[in-house]
């Protein structure tokens, strides 16, 4: 009954969004030109070296090699293994969905436990440090110091969740004697490596479009203010409702309090891509959403503090 009653409620919602395509085609074409901008402006250019990056170190063991030089720092505060170390420093200067990649691959191969991999889900959502400093703070607010609060409290409070949940010690990587496997040539290795970055970054293009259209959807059939239309999207797909955040007219506190909130957050769109790394690998998805939850509330108590401090 609950099955029969959740596919009637999804044909609905089939449906009026068919109406909306046929009736209003021209806005909902001219909505997945500006998905399709957004992703080719925003995302190609800062996760695409960083996801061809991670293949190189995977493949070539630089893992290992990342992880000895941050042991010191990171291990000491968060208990992280080498390949956790590694996964931390590059989903800081990637930004998410990358952390969800890069754990999924390492569990994938072997290199970390499922254990690990789920305590650092919980604590490797970052948004891109570019993006934050250069999309939100220089275009769109026009103000640096108010970029820098929203990334310390963003990045703060991934820190405490990490010190906060760490365990001494986590389940090592089970793992069965085999014969070692010789490395491929480096053509054949890149031209996988390369494909497999276009096809996440395809599936990516996919869940943005689809948001994208379920945001205008909504908009089109009910009447929402301004600020109601910038939450909502936010709640949605990130990355445009931080942008209309950016541009209410409401006192520049609220507008970082809110764009730190909805990056703490990250979306739907985020969680769904994120979901389409993990989910293959068994790795756990309510840890994750839980721990968006304390992310939020930690990073907008961290803003609102160090800008009545410091701004």
């Amino acid at each position: 009954m609950i099955k029969r009653s959740k596919n009637y409620i999804f044909f609905g919602i089939g449906i009026g969004f068919l109406a909306l395509l046929l009736i209003k085609s021209e806005i909902m074409i001219g909505v997945v030109r500006e998905a399709i901008d957004v992703w080719a402006k925003t995302l190609v250019p800062s996760l695409f070296p960083f996801f061809l990056l991670s293949e190189f170190f995977i493949y070539y063991d630089g893992v290992q090699m990342i992880g000895r030089l941050l042991r010191p720092i990171l291990t000491r505060i968060c208990h992280f293994s080498d390949a956790g170390c590694f996964v931390f420093a590059m989903s800081i200067v990637s930004g998410f969905p990358s952390g969800a990649k890069y754990i999924s691959d390492l569990v994938e191969r072997g290199t970390m436990s499922r254990e690990e991999g789920n305590h650092l889900l919980s604590c490797t959502h970052f948004s891109n440090p570019l993006f934050i400093m250069g999309t939100i703070a220089t275009l769109s607010l026009q103000d640096k110091r108010i970029g820098i609060l929203i990334l310390f409290s963003h990045y703060t409070a991934n820190l405490v969740i990490a010190f906060f949940k760490r365990k001494h010690t986590f389940s090592k990587v089970k793992t069965t004697k085999q014969q070692p496997k010789e490395k491929e040539n480096f053509g054949t290795f890149l031209t996988k490596a390369i494909l497999k970055t276009w096809k996440n970054l395809a599936t990516m293009l996919g869940i943005i479009i689809l948001f994208f259209l379920i945001t205008k959807g909504i908009t089109t059939y009910f009447l929402m203010s301004t600020f109601q239309n910038a939450l909502l999207s936010g709640i949605l797909e990130m990355t445009q409702g931080v942008l209309k955040v950016s541009h209410l007219m409401i006192p520049i506190f609220y507008k970082g309090l809110f764009i730190t909130l909805l990056l703490s957050f990250g979306g739907l769109s985020v969680h769904l891509q994120v979901l389409s790394f993990i989910d293959p690998v068994g790795l756990n998805y309510r840890s994750f959403l839980k721990n968006r939850a304390f992310h939020v509330v930690l990073a907008g108590i961290l803003f609102a503090v160090s800008f009545f401090l410091f701004y």
